[in-house]
């Protein structure tokens, strides 16, 4: 064995290496939400093979190594059906990452997901004082523990990214370079918008991969799960979320920003708390060593205060691109 697989996913890795080399099945699908260690899953088993390897991208869908490693997130409709009859022709082994369950397991043969550690696993991390604060904590959120900052889940559902596979090819280029100029360089909070289908989440995971080759730490930031049901939660979580930014100098990722980020004056929610949840982001976004890119499907579905100079004064506009 080169290296021991990531702390608590011994038992996962052992079984995907024994498949692998067994040779009967055709792949395996990965579950498990952000932060749980799936690319690095990947990373272990390709050292561990030692197997040429190929990270699928939407640049080349065509198999070319006995080991592929296919992130579904990154492929939309048209490209999973493109991948999938690939799959279907090749012998290769193929490890499947996804945050939701994508129901291939039939096709695959082994469907496994990965979700929060065990006390053994963290005690492999954390010193024992830590164990009992870090019940329900993913891999990454255990690291971001042992280092000193506060754990993204004790905010809402998100994480340090670490890993940064390669995207592919994204369209809009001369807009990407724009938004690395101004994310990167300038340190400028931007806002992409576009359609959907023009490349607006892709552009997004680029630019992290640009901004953690610069030095700068990535947080990515799930809206959904800033949305809470009780009274004045929905603004206590997005403040937490950014005092978690402040720890450090970061790029914060935020995509569909409009679910909290709406015009005021049409909260159709009784207490208010939407138009509420917009002053709360105005109010976070102006203090802190941090740049936020944030994504929505067009400027009209965010509030006007946000646009202004000093929060996502720099708009960046992307298009469907033709197709290949």
């Amino acid at each position: 064995m080169v290296s021991p697989p990531p702390p608590g996913l011994e038992a996962i890795g052992e079984l995907v290496l024994r498949a692998a080399r067994a040779g009967v099945v055709k792949g395996a699908v990965i579950v498990g939400r952000a932060g749980t260690g799936k690319t690095r899953l990947g990373v272990w088993l390709s050292a561990e093979l030692a197997w040429p390897t190929q990270w699928l991208s939407t640049q080349s869908l065509k198999y070319r190594s006995p080991l592929v490693i296919v992130d579904v997130e990154l492929l939309n409709g048209r490209e999973r059906a493109i991948w999938l009859r690939e799959v279907d022709r090749t012998r290769a082994f193929t490890l499947v990452l996804s945050r939701e369950d994508v129901r291939l397991s039939s096709r695959f043969g082994l469907r496994l997901e990965i979700s929060a550690l065990d006390e053994t696993a963290r005690s492999a991390i954390l010193p024992p004082n830590l164990l009992s604060a870090s019940r329900g904590y993913t891999l990454a959120e255990c690291e971001c523990l042992a280092a000193g900052r506060v754990p993204v889940r004790t905010a809402l559902e998100g994480t340090w990214l670490r890993d940064f596979p390669e995207v592919g090819r994204v369209g809009n280029p001369e807009t990407l370079y724009a938004l690395r100029e101004a994310v990167v360089v300038r340190g400028e909070h931007c806002v992409c918008y576009g359609p959907t289908g023009s490349g607006k989440t892709l552009a997004l995971r680029w630019v992290a991969r640009e901004a953690h080759a610069a030095g700068l730490e990535v947080l990515e930031l799930n809206v959904f799960e800033l949305l809470r049901p009780k009274l004045g939660a929905t603004e206590k979580a997005i403040a937490a979320a950014f005092r978690t930014a402040r720890q450090t100098r970061c790029v914060v990722l935020m995509d569909n920003l409009e679910v909290i980020g709406a015009p005021r004056g049409n909260d159709t929610t009784v207490e208010g708390s939407l138009d509420r949840a917009v002053g709360t982001l105005l109010v976070e976004m102006c203090d802190g060593d941090f740049v936020v890119v944030a994504a929505v499907p067009r400027l009209g579905a965010l509030d006007e205060a946000l646009l202004r100079p000093g929060r996502l004064g720099t708009r960046l506009s992307f298009r469907v691109p033709p197709p290949p």
